[in-house]
């Protein structure tokens, strides 16, 4: 069994990408020798005579591949077979080796009768790219990420995002591909680098803090006044600032849930040094830092002291760190996106200090927030409170103290490039200017088209398109303005492939090389696979593996396996239930996302080290982090990164079946 899993992976990604047409005389035939299964057991009932159930058995080819309606009767007998339905209870019941031997034969038969029937003889049916791929392609052909979320999700087809007929296209989705385009061209070619420069340490004591400190005050004001209305009879509510006596009455019972735990804030010294994240039942108040922008493709360093209280649960001595996008033309923002975590190990006495590398959403404006962690639902936060409340009258009381929160950026994430002198390079001294302007579109046209020629028909149009507009516009918007067309074009939307007439043939090398990138990269061929591929060397087996191999061990193909598991798991069930904390209190969102996690980095850490198949069912290690570590209970592991961990003889855990997300997405919401 060593190395079964990557060489099954490796030979079915070959078989899959070496297109030999099936020969005329490829059958799937049952053995003949099972027709006395029929004679003992089902022609009885099932003859030319009787047809019971309107099925005859005796004219039933054992050729199963010879249509799909006889395939479809196989697998009928199949299906009857395996549930117990025929023979029926009252007549006589085939024996048990002979139902092995049978149902043995037919499922051989029925994948091999399944492969037949579904062979297009080598054509495949043109599809567009999804909305993942089209992201890639453009950061592939222009170096930058792209905003690619007002494109319609491809998560929904009910098959997987890479189906043709399921991805359709319309006239509205071509003005969405334009504009993207052009979005994203602008960015490359005409504005500059924007991005404020930030450096910027927070003493929270001094915002948040000194907020805390003004409520305080205003609460116990208003206390008191509400106390003063109702010790009197005279005055209206109105000279004491209160609508009327329910509104009174309202402020005078609020000092429970209200003043009390700031009146508690304000006692204790750490608050005059630092922040303490207090939790409230209906949210979860944000530390925010200031506004950036991530369109240069920059990461920032946070660096946060800070320090937990002695009693702290586990669970609680965690920071979330998100995202909030600000919409700026309608002034308000969404909700925040999970990015990572920090466990802080550290005391008040003795805080601890962590820096963490933060990459905003792809396009963004917004800021980076981090969150006291917490349940996500409302009735999880007020169960938790309430019960604390019980027994110390304030409620949930504090876990996490912070001294203060630094912020730096952003860092060039990658080397400035030559990026745009590629795109657009210099006229040449004897060039003209339609020479020049040909020579660049076609450049770009070839790259763009995956190295497939432009017709001299398309090229001529753009080319005219481009001086028709350089007489209103300057030439990079006419520039621009071409090259968008062509990133909305369908040899760059859609995945082509020539046909040379009716008859099976192979894919040619460069082919083999797109579908080949798309497949584990959702990208286009780099140039290294190109290369191979131009000059005919793809199709030879031994190169094909090797390239198979080098692409799967790129990060890049982390694009696969989380696409691929995300949809053969139909992992988006993990979304579909809260769970309440008063029967899962070690449940929140932080599991929940680095559940999701744990399923892509097992099945990551499976193919990098070559392992079985069958330790996708059981093993005897998980991949986890601290999160993960917390809530299986398995002790000293420290850091958000996933790594193998090895578990003992008879623990639960270790393969799919013993993960969260899998009992996540089996659950009903309340088991």
């Amino acid at each position: 069994m060593h190395n079964f899993f990557k060489s099954l992976f490796l030979f079915s990604i070959l078989s899959f990408f070496i297109d030999f047409a099936h020969s005329k005389d490829q059958k799937a035939i049952m053995p003949f020798h099972h027709m006395k299964v029929f004679e003992k057991y089902c022609l009885e009932c099932h003859d030319t005579d009787t047809e019971k159930g309107k099925f005859n058995a005796e004219e039933l080819s054992f050729e199963v591949s010879k249509n799909i309606p006889t395939a479809e009767k196989w697998q009928k007998i199949l299906d009857s077979l395996n549930s117990g339905e025929m023979p029926p209870e009252d007549e006589k019941q085939i024996s048990h080796h002979e139902k092995t031997q049978f149902l043995r034969d037919l499922s051989i038969q029925m994948v091999k009768a399944r492969d037949i029937l579904s062979d297009n003889g080598g054509l495949i049916t043109m599809r567009r790219l999804n909305r993942r791929e089209y992201e890639k392609s453009i950061h592939s052909l222009l170096g930058t990420t792209t905003d690619v979320s007002s494109l319609p999700s491809d998560d929904d087809t009910g098959s997987f995002d890479t189906t043709g007929t399921s991805l359709f296209f319309s006239s509205d989705m071509f003005e969405q591909y334009r504009l993207i385009a052009e979005r994203t061209l602008n960015k490359v070619l005409i504005t500059k680098t924007s991005n404020k420069i930030i450096n910027k340490r927070i003493e929270l004591e001094e915002t948040m803090g000194k907020e805390y400190f003004k409520k305080a005050k205003d609460y116990f004001k208003t206390y008191q006044d509400a106390k003063d209305f109702f010790a009197q009879s005279d005055k209206p509510p109105t000279d004491y600032g209160f609508r009327d006596k329910e509104h009174a009455k309202k402020r005078l019972n609020a000092y429970n849930s209200t003043f009390l735990p700031i009146q508690d804030y304000i006692k204790r010294p750490e608050a005059k040094t630092g922040l303490i994240l207090i939790h409230h039942q209906n949210r979860t108040t944000p530390i925010n830092l200031p506004d950036i922008s991530s369109k240069d493709n920059g990461y920032y360093k946070v660096r946060i002291k800070a320090g937990t209280y002695k009693n702290a649960p586990e669970r609680e001595k965690y920071l979330n760190i998100g995202f909030v996008a600000k919409n700026y033309k309608r002034g308000d923002s969404r909700d925040s996106s999970f990015l990572s975590h920090i466990k802080i190990n550290g005391s008040l006495e003795e805080p601890s200090l962590h820096e963490i590398k933060l990459f905003p959403p792809k396009g963004e404006v917004g800021r980076f927030t981090l969150h006291q962690r917490d349940y996500k639902d409302k009735t999880s936060r007020q169960h938790i409170n309430n019960l604390a409340k019980k027994e110390n009258g304030l409620g949930q009381p504090p876990s996490l103290w912070i001294d203060y929160v630094e912020i730096e950026g952003p860092f060039t994430a990658t080397p400035p490039s030559s990026l745009k002198d590629d795109i657009l390079p210099k006229k040449l001294s004897n060039e003209s200017d339609k020479k020049y302007i040909t020579r660049i579109i076609e450049s770009f046209s070839k790259k763009a088209f995956r190295y497939q020629e432009t017709s001299p028909e398309f090229l001529d149009k753009l080319v005219k398109r481009y001086f028709e507009i350089s007489k209103k516009k300057t030439h990079l918007d006419s520039i621009i303005d071409v090259f968008s067309l062509i990133l909305s074009s369908p040899s760059f939307v859609y995945l082509k492939e020539i046909r040379k007439g009716q008859k099976p043939s192979h894919i040619d090398n460069r082919e083999l090389a797109i579908r080949l990138s798309y497949f584990l990269w959702s990208a286009p061929p780099d140039r290294e696979l190109l290369n191979i591929a131009l000059d005919g060397s793809l199709s030879n087996p031994k190169v094909l593996y090797q390239q198979t191999e080098r692409l799967l061990k790129d990060p890049k193909s982390d694009t696969f396996i989380q696409s691929f598991t995300n949809q053969w798991l139909e992992m988006k069930r993990l979304d579909m239930f809260d769970f309440n904390a008063l029967y899962h209190p070690d449940f929140d969102e932080v599991v929940r996302e680095n559940a999701r996690k744990e399923i892509y980095k097992t099945i990551r850490y499976l193919l990098d080290q070559q392992l079985p198949l069958n330790h996708l069912l059981k093993s005897d290690f998980v991949i986890i982090n601290d999160v993960l570590a917390d809530f299986y209970k398995i002790p000293n592991v420290e850091g958000p990164h996933f790594r193998k961990v090895s578990l003992s003889k008879h623990h639960p855990r270790g393969g799919l079946l013993g993960t969260a997300a899998i009992h996540i997405m089996g659950s009903d919401g309340q088991r």
